[in-house]
């Protein structure tokens, strides 16, 4: 048991803690706080000439087999990028198909078609790989596989402006020179309360996300 000195130093730190998450949160609803972590934490773009444009993969689509939002704008974005001449290739990352379930690189092969991508652009692998890791990192090793025979050694990656760092480092990592292309879901100038605790959490959970990183060695 607790001595009465020891209790009342752990309701002591319990107190501080809560007012310091409470001053947090009040910070990040209600003043420029988020915004200026937000721009601080994240990747600005710098677009240039490149062998491919890799769009990574935002997410699996919603029934019956449409890309959601943040998936198709991301992808909407790398054929801007294709058309504007960055590069000569349009590689796809994502989900592969389930069975007779289509998932998000077959829809975004679809959709990058439809835009007028040609097919021998398009580099991308529908079918399932049993030994890729459904993450940044796996990813990685996937599109260094797909681009091996083809000489490609400088990449324009699309992702959002957070999870760039992370993913910019990881591929640097496996081979590739890295110009950031981002595109955000969430505006980092937000000025709504909720708006502005949702670009918290984001930041948040992108900083968990690497520390593990760092901690598994792959940045």
């Amino acid at each position: 048991m607790l001595s009465d000195q020891d209790e009342d130093v752990a309701l002591r730190m319990m107190s501080v803690i809560g007012m310091f998450a409470v001053a947090i949160f009040l910070a990040s609803a209600f003043t420029p706080f988020a915004n200026m972590l937000g721009s601080w934490t994240s990747v600005r773009g710098e677009l240039g000439p490149a062998d491919a444009i890799v769009v990574l993969g935002a997410g699996g689509p919603t029934p019956p087999g449409i890309l959601d939002g943040s998936s198709s704008r991301k992808t909407l974005y790398g054929i801007r990028l294709y058309h504007n001449g960055l590069a000569p290739l349009l590689v796809l990352s994502g989900a592969p198909d389930d069975g007779e379930q289509r998932e998000e690189v077959s829809l975004r092969v679809d959709l990058a078609r439809g835009h007028g991508v040609p097919a021998q652009a398009i580099v991308a692998e529908t079918r399932p790989r049993a030994s890729e890791q459904p993450t940044t990192h796996g990813e990685a090793l996937h599109v260094r596989s797909l681009l091996a025979e083809r000489g490609v050694r400088t990449v324009v990656l699309v992702t959002d402006s957070q999870h760039m760092r992370r993913a910019k480092r990881v591929y640097e990592r496996v081979g590739f020179s890295v110009l950031p292309a981002p595109i955000d879901e969430i505006s980092l100038d937000a000025t709504a309360p909720e708006a502005r605790l949702r670009l918290v959490r984001w930041i948040g959970e992108e900083f968990l996300a690497k520390l593990y990183y760092l901690a598994a060695g792959y940045i």
